[in-house]
């Protein structure tokens, strides 16, 4: 229970990272498509940005939990540190909950509507 209220809780503050993300680069997003810019480039560009922030923090609690299973080996039932298995399901559910996150906002970047964003600034 802990560990997916710690998924969603997770999941919700990359998600409002990237709101925030995309609210202040509206200007710069309209201005893209204005001059051209395909949607399906600037939902590939907030994208692989979430995705750089979710596999930073990967990596980072990849060394952390590699660093946390030596000091706390004794405390495992039924698994060894390194399983291959449970690291590969933990690493696929927080792929999965970061592209959930990252998704929704991507999908609004690449739906603005250039000529409204404009004239608003």
């Amino acid at each position: 229970g802990f560990a997916l209220l710690a998924v969603v809780l997770g999941a919700l503050g990359l998600f409002g990272v990237a709101a925030h993300e995309v609210a202040a680069r509206r200007g710069e997003l309209a201005l893209r498509m204005a001059l051209g810019a395909d949607p399906l480039r600037i939902l590939g560009m907030i994208a692989g940005q979430g995705a750089i922030m979710v596999g930073t923090g990967l990596a980072a609690g990849s060394l952390l939990s590699i660093w946390a299973t030596r000091r706390l080996s004794g405390l495992l039932f039924a698994t060894s540190p390194f399983d291959p298995l449970s690291v590969g399901a933990a690493a696929a559910t927080l792929i999965g909950a970061g592209a959930a996150a990252i998704l929704p906002q991507a999908l609004r970047a690449a739906r603005t509507n250039p000529m409204a964003v404009l004239r608003s600034e």
